[in-house]
């Protein structure tokens, strides 16, 4: 039977990490908008740009959406993982109802699904039946 004290205490970690994380990513975000407002505001002072700046602030100004829209994504799984653990449902997968063992919440507090789920989510064939016990 397992241990509720020791579950509470992993997921107690495991909400400081998401917690701590959420914060870093919050940070992020603040930082990659407060960089682009200032490239707009310096962009309105100085309207003389060559080919290759502005081509390279194009390349530049991508970069930070395509991190920006990532780190959101991010903020938002961490966000509903930390309401599962509220609700009582963290570490169940939500495709079969199974555990989520400790070793991929560890790794992954965020999972919403066990790794048999996730690989047949991501369409990967699944894992084989004693694939790297030999080790």
């Amino acid at each position: 039977m397992p241990n509720p004290k020791r579950n509470q205490q992993e997921w107690g970690e495991l909400r400081e990490r998401l917690e701590q994380r959420s914060q870093q990513l919050h940070n992020e975000l603040q930082a990659v908008q407060a960089d682009r407002e200032a490239d707009i505001e310096a962009a309105g002072r100085d309207t003389v740009h060559g080919a290759a700046e502005q081509s390279e602030q194009v390349s530049r100004d991508e970069v930070r959406r395509s991190e920006q829209a990532r780190d959101a994504n991010e903020l938002r799984e961490i966000t509903a993982a930390l309401q599962r653990i509220d609700d009582g449902h963290y570490g169940k997968c939500v495709d079969c109802g199974a555990k989520i063992t400790n070793s991929r919440l560890t790794v992954q507090p965020a999972a919403l699904r066990c790794i048999v789920c996730q690989q047949r989510h991501e369409g990967a064939p699944p894992p084989t039946v004693g694939a790297g016990s030999a080790a």
